[in-house]
């Protein structure tokens, strides 16, 4: 078990089934992941809930036609897991006792090798024996009820590490309830609750410190005599990021300007609820908010521009699956290793200027150099010195540009390595059961249910069409690698990756090209209005210059000079204006603020596309390595890689074949839209 998984395991702990029950009803999970009906029928002094990842045992009757596994189960258990038993549908009942089985599935012995091999509980749907022993060991156990007899006459075993199926009886109608190897299973006196080990878990985590908070506060006013709904309405008021950044996306979607042209009202609204959002986004500004009110929670610095990108490309959802976007964070720290470059560049110039205009004013016999403190110069040509500077200059620019280079490696396969645990618990899923047609099922339903969140994010559509696609691809051809002749379909299919990747190099420079372009248009446009604006103000300054000229009664010759002088001048500047006005410019009327505010709208698509392409070359990349790292494993046996891969097939045929339906193409995120419409826009030009 990994340190992750004990580490979440041990704050789980911490908390009883209710406070995950209500985690969960708050997350749209209506039961609250509550597995009714079972009681527990032990004892636990440690005041802590059993927490724990499931490892299921199935047992079906003796006439089921699947062969019974031999050689028992319970040395196989591993640490820190929750052992689940549970029967086929057709041993089981919606009403009590809820099992058609007398005979218990679990007793005394089972217990005790468990508690040596350190799982953490026990959850039976159906019966269990020996209930002294259980107490006495003091460990976790649950189940339907009690009962004396021994299982073997009746059922055997057909499953270890499969999903199992529970009836419950819910309403409207009964359902069926799937607990998956691996899923987390929750136990105290309150019930039994399953939690979805999903991206989800970490909003839910997030929740429920801030509801337990708040019910105790709750409960302080109710005893000071505060009646329960006004206390209730008072205290629950925490949202979470995630609530917090969907409501945001809705609104802004609605009332964006672009959505809404010529809307003050609209745009107004669109300022405050951004407003609104860059105080409840940030934890300190809110507590800033809450302390003080809108005056101090409302002091924004600017928004960070890496931040921007990473909520725009997926948003902190897609992390444990593309990892941290680095583009816009390592362009960033070059440009300023440049800028560094070249302002000791020019301070060192100016500096040796300064040196030469000294020499020069005090005629000192000593050349410029030493001034500056630099001996080993004084036989150089000025010319000379300058090279041998800038040579010393370039030396340590390379060094420490060399420096960040390794660093932002370092930090890229710090990433892939996170990103390849990641990958390989997510595979275990498959590759650590039997791989019968219902865990693959399972697999599937665990992974639909799970994009169905993802693609709502952000630009969340192309990402998991990219995962999709890379994971199918980079298996299909490792599995081809090792099943075709010489491997040749593997080669084929390397081939075509690659071909793959020079395309997504080239338009991605193409992308970016085209938005220099349209940036250089807007300065154009930019540089004639302000052009004109200039002409005009001259214009009223010539114009109010005659008007004094002619209100003046000095003498009538100089007047006449001055009028001959004003109209050389005039020509001048006319003449000067006809060579520095273009013929192009001549026949083009000049833009109107609408045309610029397009303009502007384009740019940033394009500019939106650009980054876009580039953080999906990143994204791309990592995935790939992460892939290979996953199927080139040598710790593990060829069996178990061939298993990854066929995972890996089973969860990229599931993300590359999400849609989005209709209605929730309506809510197309604004800068999706700009960036289809920039790309739209540039191919119709071809």
């Amino acid at each position: 078990m990994t340190q992750e998984t004990k580490k979440l395991i041990e704050i789980l702990s911490k908390y009883a089934t209710c406070d995950m029950s209500d985690g969960l009803v708050k997350y749209k999970h209506k039961y609250g992941g509550t597995l009714p009906n079972l009681n527990r029928y032990s004892k636990n002094t440690t005041g802590k809930t059993m927490v724990g990842k499931a490892y299921t045992i199935l047992f079906a009757p003796k006439d089921d036609p699947r062969e019974a596994i031999g050689g028992g189960y319970i040395d196989k258990l591993p640490e820190d897991s929750v052992l689940v038993i549970a029967t086929t549908l057709n041993l089981q009942k919606k009403d009590a006792p809820f099992t058609k089985m007398s005979n218990a599935l679990y007793g005394g012995l089972m217990s005790t090798r468990a508690q040596y091999l350190k799982s953490r509980g026990t959850v039976v749907f159906g019966r269990v024996r020996d209930i002294d022993e259980h107490l006495e060991l003091q460990r976790d156990v649950f189940s339907y009820g009690i009962g004396s007899a021994a299982h073997g006459p009746v059922v055997k075993m057909v499953g270890i590490n499969v999903p199992v199926e529970i009836l419950i009886d819910g309403y409207p109608e009964p359902f069926i309830e799937t607990i998956n190897p691996g899923d987390i299973i929750m136990g105290d006196d309150n019930g039994v609750v399953k939690v979805p080990d999903n991206e989800e878990l970490g909003s839910i985590l997030e929740y429920i410190p801030k509801r337990v908070q708040a019910d105790t506060l709750v409960k302080e006013d109710i005893l000071k005599g505060e009646e329960c709904n006004p206390a209730q309405k008072k205290r629950r008021t925490n949202a979470t990021e995630l609530e917090i950044k969907k409501s945001y996306r809705k609104l802004a979607i609605k009332y964006h300007p672009d959505k809404n042209p010529g809307d003050d009202q609209a745009a107004e609204t669109f300022k405050k609820i951004s407003e609104a959002y860059q105080v409840l986004s940030d934890k300190e500004q809110r507590v800033k908010y809450d302390q003080f009110g809108i005056q101090e929670g409302g002091k924004q610095d600017m928004v960070d521009p890496e931040k921007f990108f990473d909520d725009i490309f997926g948003g902190e959802s897609f992390i444990p699956y593309v990892g941290e976007l680095t583009l816009l964070k390592n362009l960033t720290t070059e440009m300023e290793l440049e800028h560094t470059q070249e302002a000791e560049r020019e301070a060192s110039k100016l500096e040796t200027e300064e040196a030469e205009r000294y020499y020069e004013a005090n005629k000192l016999d000593i050349p410029a150099s030493r001034l500056l403190g630099d001996h080993s110069l004084v036989n150089l040509s000025a010319e000379e010195q300058q090279k041998i500077v800038d040579a010393e200059r370039k030396k340590l620019y390379d060094a420490e540009k060399e420096r960040v280079e390794a660093e932002q490696q370092a930090r890229r396969t710090e990433i892939q390595d996170e990103l390849t645990k990641k990958l390989i618990n997510r595979l275990s899923l498959y590759t650590e059961t039997d791989k019968s047609k219902d865990v693959i099922e399972s697999v599937k339903e665990k992974f639909k249910l799970e994009a169905e969140n993802l693609k709502m994010e952000s630009f969340g559509l192309e990402l998991l069409h990219t995962i999709g696609e890379i994971y199918y691809n980079k298996a299909n051809t490792y599995l081809k690698s090792q099943d075709t002749f010489l491997g040749i379909g593997g080669w084929y299919g390397s081939l075509k990756e690659k071909g793959g990747i020079i395309k997504d190099t080239y338009s991605t420079i193409s992308i970016a090209l085209d938005a220099q372009s349209t940036m250089q248009k807007l300065a154009q446009m930019n540089e004639r209005i302000e052009k004109e604006a200039s002409k005009e103000n001259k214009d009223d300054d010539n114009t109010e210059t005659a008007t004094e000229n002619e209100n003046k009664t000095t003498d009538k010759i100089k007047l006449e000079t001055t009028t001959e002088e004003t109209k050389e001048e005039t020509k001048e500047e006319t003449k000067d204006g006809k060579e520095k006005t273009t013929e192009k410019e001549k026949e083009e009327p000049l833009p109107t603020a609408e045309e610029v505010a397009e303009m502007e709208k384009l740019l940033m698509g394009k500019i939106l596309a650009a980054a876009w392409r580039g953080s999906h070359m990143e994204i791309s990349s990592n995935l790939r390595e992460v892939v290979s790292n996953v199927l080139h494993d040598e710790t593990v046996s060829l069996s178990k890689r061939k298993e990854r891969a066929e995972a890996l097939k089973i969860i990229g045929t599931v993300f590359k074949n999400v849609e989005r339906s209709k209605w929730e193409a309506e809510e197309a995120k604004i800068y999706e839209e700009l960036v289809a419409e920039a790309t739209q826009k540039k191919n119709k030009k071809k």
